[in-house]
């Protein structure tokens, strides 16, 4: 009797232990999600950004155009703009490598809240089976 107890003390601490496991890889997922929005959030700022500096680049270039002195104005605005574009670009592309990295983290969360969500009930299986009592022989 004493180890039927027990095996059933194992396998509810075994239950338990899944438990918390899957409301950590739950969290974790959720900790993911929240970095993916993120990162998409600062991928669009950056796109924002690298448009509002071409659109920069394209009027020095007119100003360029007009007198000698705005064209040395406009080619220093120019470099700095491109110089912009260029670090947005940059930012744009970890960005984008980093909510590849966060999806991917999300996906191995979500299979390891699967696996185990998949432990949790053939423990919640094999503690039906040990609190059964066993038929008689007839």
């Amino acid at each position: 009797m004493r180890k039927s107890e027990n095996s059933v003390r194992r396998s509810e601490n075994s239950v338990r232990k899944c438990k918390n496991s899957v409301r950590r890889s739950e969290k974790s997922v959720r900790k993911g999600e929240n970095s993916v929005r993120r990162s998409e959030n600062s991928v669009r700022k950056c796109k924002n950004s690298v448009r509002k500096s071409e659109k920069s680049v394209r009027k020095s270039k007119n100003s360029v155009r007009r007198s000698e002195k705005s064209v040395r104005k406009g080619e220093n605005s120019v470099r700095r703009s491109e110089n912009s574009v260029r670090k947005c670009k940059n930012s744009v592309r970890k960005s984008k490598k980093s909510v590849r990295q966060c999806k991917s983290s999300v996906r191995k969360s979500k299979k390891s809240v699967r696996e185990s969500e998949k432990s949790v009930r053939r423990s919640n299986s094999s503690l039906k089976k040990s609190y059964s009592c066993p038929k008689r022989m007839t």
